[in-house]
């Protein structure tokens, strides 16, 4: 049985070998999926971050993908966030996987919206369906986003404040003139969650 002692002095086996091979990727991954095990958040999120400073950064998509694993399996929603952030930063086209998470599963879990963040979850589509060449690494379509999009303003009137909902719907009326009826009833059905029963009627 490994006793917390032991995990202890291997932990500070690890931190005597970075202080020589701190330029070695294999090491860090190593160090840092035993601290995954360890259910160590802080120091393992702390852990990552040394590496990402101590690697150049033509190494960084080794520690990315392990880093990106351990912020979705650690269940700590606002380290998640800010560390998929600062991973945009660097990696736009992440920025689909940060919204929808659970990506290949059966069941989509949208990420954003798991923790509440409806408000970002919109504005972040938004942005994806302004790029007119933006192409889904998940094979999703843009009137698949669109709906995405319209489904998430619609469930949660009064959850988006960065976006003119009306707009946004109207703007999709354009872009899909085929299902205009549909458009209008869930423009329609937004005003109704509001209370707005006379531009619910309207329209």
């Amino acid at each position: 049985m490994i006793t917390d002692k032991l995990y202890a002095e291997v932990n500070n086996d690890f931190d005597e070998a970075l202080l020589y091979m701190h330029k070695m990727p294999k090491i860090w991954l190593a160090y840092c999926r035993f601290l995954m095990k360890q259910k160590k958040i802080t120091t393992t999120r702390r852990t990552f971050d040394r590496a990402l400073q101590s690697l150049p950064i033509t190494q960084h998509d080794m520690i990315w993908d392990l880093y990106i694993q351990f912020v979705h399996d650690c269940g700590v929603w606002e380290t998640a966030v800010r560390v998929y952030r600062r991973y945009m930063l660097i990696e736009p086209s992440v920025v689909e996987q940060y919204i929808e998470w659970g990506l290949g599963r059966k069941v989509r879990i949208s990420y954003l919206i798991a923790i509440d963040k409806y408000d970002e979850a919109a504005v972040q589509l938004c942005k994806l369906l302004d790029q007119e060449d933006y192409k889904s690494r998940q094979g999703t379509t843009r009137h698949e986003m669109w709906l995405q999009l319209i489904d998430l303003l619609v469930k949660h009137p009064t959850e988006v404040p960065s976006l003119d909902v009306n707009k946004v719907i109207r703007s999709g009326i354009t872009k899909f003139p085929e299902e205009e009826g549909r458009w209008w009833c869930l423009l329609a059905e937004f005003y109704n969650r509001l209370g707005d029963n006379t531009k619910a009627r309207d329209m």
